[in-house]
């Protein structure tokens, strides 16, 4: 029934601490983290009494924001819509986390033996991480087709007078 799982989902029995799951070996595991602040921890040993609020609130602004942006875009604006709704997810996901728990659940760890590791991060991450980079090179596909159509107005005047 949905009612049940939609409660086990909203009360959360956690996986055991420390429990790592090794993927591949040397390079990807599985392990549970409680991340209190943002992406890298950014804030994560600041006083708690605020940080969740403050998370929450700049979640919904970024909704707003984004979903903003995608009512200006075209259709034809494909990438970026893509782009914009990972990064909806993302937050979505993220704001999901933190209103029911106050921290954000990361589990994906990446590392080059013990030499190099990445933070750990969630799909949430994922989904925001990409629909960045997207975005980024939409940005420029755009500039550089502005700056064509500028050089071809340009050449035209030239050219008519």
């Amino acid at each position: 029934e949905f009612g049940e799982k939609f409660e086990r989902f909203w009360r959360v029995e956690h996986p055991a601490r420390g429990r790592v799951v090794e993927v591949v070996a040397d390079f990807w595991h599985f392990r549970y983290v409680e991340n209190p602040g943002a992406a890298f921890g950014f804030l994560s040993r600041s006083d708690s009494p605020w940080r969740t609020p403050f998370f929450l609130v700049v979640a919904v602004v970024a909704c707003f924001v984004v979903l903003s942006l995608y009512r200006e875009s075209k259709p034809t604006q494909v990438t970026l819509r893509l782009a914009l709704a990972m990064i909806l997810g993302g937050a979505i996901g993220n704001f999901v986390d933190r209103l029911r728990l106050g921290y954000v659940i990361d589990f994906i760890d990446w590392h080059w033996y013990d030499a190099y590791t990445w933070p750990t991060f969630n799909i949430a991450d994922s989904g925001i991480s990409v629909g960045v980079v997207l975005m980024f090179f939409e940005m420029l596909k755009q500039a550089k087709a502005e700056k064509q159509a500028a050089a071809e107005a340009s050449a035209d005047k030239a050219k008519n007078g």
